[in-house]
């Protein structure tokens, strides 16, 4: 534990170890003392006035910015076996899918299923649990092997074996009519009442995987394109599936998902819980902060891009969470660091190679 700590602490040393010069932002107890001597690059260094006093608190106006145009002089050790890929020792594919999709999900769906039945028909469907695992499975099959229509699996002409012989059409359209995941009766404010305890089930399930040490967190979209889910259903251009849920995830270098959340408008953070500080960084900041919550083997780094990130995300992160994080940032972010960098008109006209001691900042922020 205490070389773990040594090891986050890390970034405390003051050490050359780059020999192009960037702009930092350094920490109060990192900046250079009255006692010592000042350089003509320090003697440039960029202070934000300070904020109004009558703002309300925020961890914005709490920290004291002092950007240098100076050698980079914080460096991190990691352990070596940081960044070991997931591994799992699941021998069949039916054992991993149970792993995230585990059998008491199946059985609640059956349950509630039959229980949805009773109150619209007055009588049970008889739902297996045997029958929904075939319903499963022709749901990924049609994934698989598309057709137009989910009836031309049934149908004389384009009649689909491993789909037709599985379940009888009748049957697929009764399930497919009163399935169902939660009890109705039980019905709150919440937005994604319907599927919540589904959800949370298979993200308490993703969370027992072995971690990897080595995060990207970003939005991530759960195709849909039907009618039925009102405001819930988002558009983003850049995203290859524009249209569907917004689901914001916490992946390791392998791919593996490992945290989640469903992005609900002012209800998304539903059950966690920030300090006051925290709470002030805003949508996208809190976000990453929800997802590392339950990141459990530290030190670890977390990457985002410009819609997450910002230097007080970063020092939060690192300082209460024992998280080193990397990113894009927004201009409106940089917090007066934008007053010691060259314009774009001025970056235009000349060489990246010309122009080292920005290049590392600038490819930060605008790539």
């Amino acid at each position: 534990m205490a070389s773990k700590q040594q090891s986050v602490g890390g970034t405390r040393n003051l050490q050359l170890t780059r020999a192009h010069k960037i702009l930092a932002l350094v920490p109060a107890q990192n900046a250079c003392s009255d006692d010592s001597s000042t350089s003509d690059e320090e003697a440039n260094a960029y202070i934000p006035p300070s904020p109004d006093t009558s703002d309300p608190p925020s961890i914005a106006s709490s920290l004291n910015y002092q950007w240098l145009k100076a050698v980079f002089r914080h460096n991190v050790s990691l352990e070596e076996n940081l960044y070991n890929l997931h591994q799992t020792q699941i021998e069949t594919v039916l054992d991993y899918f149970y792993f995230f999709f585990s059998p008491d999900l199946i059985t609640d769906i059956v349950y509630n299923t039959n229980l949805y039945a009773v109150e619209q028909l007055g009588r049970s469907i008889q739902l297996t649990e045997d029958e929904i695992k075939s319903f499963l499975a022709i749901q990924i099959m049609m994934g698989i092997v598309q057709m137009p229509a989910y009836t031309d699996y049934w149908a004389r002409k384009t009649r689909y074996p491993l789909i037709a012989d599985l379940m009888p059409l009748k049957k697929y359209q009764q399930i497919r009519r009163y399935i169902h995941f939660v009890d109705n009766t039980l019905q709150d404010s919440d937005r994604y009442f319907k599927i919540r305890p589904l959800m949370e089930k298979i993200r308490k399930n993703f969370l027992k995987i072995e971690e990897e040490g080595k995060y990207s967190i970003d939005e991530m979209m759960i195709p849909y394109k039907g009618r039925k889910a009102g405001k819930r259903k988002q558009y983003i251009k850049m995203k290859p599936k524009k249209w569907g849920f917004k689901n914001f995830v916490r992946a390791g270098v392998s791919g593996i998902i490992y945290d989640f959340i469903l992005y609900v408008g002012d209800d998304t953070f539903r059950g966690l819980t920030f300090s006051e500080k925290e709470a002030t960084i805003g949508l996208g900041g809190m976000v990453v902060l929800a997802l590392c919550q339950t990141i459990k083997k530290k030190p670890a780094i977390v990457y985002a891009d410009n819609f997450f990130m910002s230097p007080e995300l970063t020092y939060i992160l690192r300082e209460e969470y024992g998280i080193l994080s990397l990113g894009t940032i927004r201009t409106n972010r940089l917090r007066g660091c934008q007053e010691l960098l060259p314009t774009d008109k001025q970056l235009k006209r000349r060489n990246a190679v010309l122009a080292p001691r920005w290049f590392a900042i600038r490819i930060s922020w605008q790539s």
